[in-house]
């Protein structure tokens, strides 16, 4: 192992690069999977708690959820609303350059990363594509730690959906086509690179 590792520091640039190479060898199985449905489980049982109809709301809410995020170790017994409700109120920004980009757009893409926050996100998404807006929400096609991947956001979508009384048309789920996240483009299919 202590020479697999060696060479991935030989071949590796980044610090990401490290850590999503590293992956399969720390952890063939991946260990992280009952965690990650338990934290899409926390997330799904408060949406209509904490859900509002308006665009604005729903980008603070987004903001939220990524700034909680629900998937830190030490939130193992917290009140989620509360917590999305303070950093919701305190989300500093532009969300009003954001809705203006979104008066403009006909579409719009979600880049997915932690379970739990990846719920919120997807309430985003749907109210985008209730609204009109083609909406791509990219995952990473295998597994990395607390992530969702596009095969777990497929169910959730539908979860998500199923919770708010919502359609899923006009949403499209892309995959990285790898360990890596949406950002790292060299490493993505060129399915997701023409969007």
């Amino acid at each position: 192992m202590q020479n697999k590792l060696y060479q991935l520091l030989q071949f590796c640039d980044t610090r990401t690069e490290l850590f999503v190479e590293s992956f399969a060898i720390a952890f063939p199985n991946d260990p992280f999977v009952i965690e990650r449905v338990r934290l899409n489980s926390l997330a799904l049982e408060v949406l209509n708690y904490v859900v509002q109809p308006r665009i604005e709301d729903l980008l603070k809410l987004s903001a939220a959820a990524n700034a909680v995020d629900i998937a830190a170790p030490w939130y193992l017994d917290f009140d989620l609303v509360e917590e999305l409700d303070r950093a919701a109120t305190s989300v500093r920004g532009s969300i009003d350059r954001a809705v203006k980009l979104l008066e403009n757009a006909c579409s719009a893409t979600i880049m997915l990363d932690n379970a739990g926050e990846a719920v919120i996100d997807l309430v985003l998404a749907l109210n985008l594509a209730s609204q009109g807006y083609r909406v791509y929400v990219t995952a990473r096609s295998e597994p990395y730690e607390l992530d969702v991947t596009a095969s777990e956001v497929r169910m959730l979508l539908i979860d998500v959906a199923r919770v708010l009384a919502m359609d899923t048309r006009g949403i499209e789920i892309v995959e990285t086509g790898s360990r890596y996240p949406a950002p790292a483009r060299a490493e993505c299919l060129s399915v997701f690179r023409s969007y």
